[in-house]
């Protein structure tokens, strides 16, 4: 069983308020019905676009949104700005992840090398001994 995120939580909150549908909201956000749902249930992660578009369009928080801190909608002449500032760690955080990812993969495939060409010098060092003795 499936168990919903705070992030999830906070996305079905925020199409609550909106007052939309699943439908609505995926033409609007240029994504399909499948996807939104998908987001809603937690059963995949709230993609930057998406979070971009709620933000930038209604207003919410990419804090508030992401990581549950601060006020839900900001407000004021500077919530533009704010919002972009925050979407801007947002995707920053987002690529730092990937990057980690990206080097763990790297190290194992580096180990999985090394043992590999510690095989083969293997491999070589038998064929040589046969080859000798027989």
């Amino acid at each position: 069983m499936n168990t919903i995120t705070p992030q999830a939580k906070r996305f079905q909150i925020i199409l609550k308020e909106l007052k939309k549908s699943n439908r609505a909201f995926a033409a609007e956000a240029e994504t399909s019905e499948g996807t939104i749902r998908r987001m809603k249930s937690g059963e995949r992660e709230l993609s930057y676009e998406v979070m971009r578009h709620v933000c930038l369009k209604y207003g919410y928080s990419a804090e508030w949104l992401v990581m549950g801190l601060g006020d839900k909608k900001l407000t004021g002449q500077h919530a533009k700005l704010v919002t972009e500032i925050q979407l801007l760690r947002t995707e920053i955080d987002i690529v730092v992840q990937l990057n980690k990812q990206m080097n763990a993969r790297m190290t194992g495939y580096e180990k999985e090398n090394d043992n590999l060409r510690s095989e083969l010098q293997s491999l070589k060092d038998e064929i040589v001994r046969i080859k000798k003795t027989g």
